[in-house]
């Protein structure tokens, strides 16, 4: 993150064009992230804490306890269960799929056999889900 590498007004000046444009998205997102009124997941990601609006999830995937946030325009990464998201999430339209993956019902464009659509993302659906799934469509 250029973000870290910035702690005083002199440290803009050693940055190159594609650092600063970098860094602009970077404090765009932020803005944006506090401006959100809605609910928000707190997460520590790469060692800072942030404060991700829920709208803003697609889904969530989880890897060797690693869950894997998949916003609109980024992922972001951060060690948990994703038993313990299913509990904050299920009743703010979050559904479980699979054993490693949970999606907003909202995001979702098809239901393919035994996928999901979300976002141009193949997402499979257990045999353990897939009847309450596809009521739920």
């Amino acid at each position: 993150m250029v973000l870290e590498k910035v702690n005083s007004p002199q440290d803009l000046k050693t940055l190159s064009n594609e650092e600063l444009k970098t860094l602009s998205d970077e404090i765009k997102r932020y803005v944006d992230e506090l401006l959100d009124t809605g609910e928000c997941l707190n997460v520590k990601s790469e060692g800072v804490i942030r404060k991700i609006p829920i709208s803003y999830i697609l889904y969530i995937e989880s890897k060797a306890r690693i869950l894997i946030l998949h916003l609109k325009n980024e992922n972001v990464s951060f060690y948990g269960k994703l038993g313990d998201i299913e509990e904050l999430l299920k009743d703010r339209g979050f559904l479980r799929i699979h054993q490693s993956y949970m999606v907003k019902k909202s995001a979702v464009s098809c239901l393919t056999g035994k996928e999901l659509v979300v976002d141009d993302n193949y997402l499979p659906i257990s045999r353990k889900y897939y009847n309450h799934i596809k009521d739920c469509f």
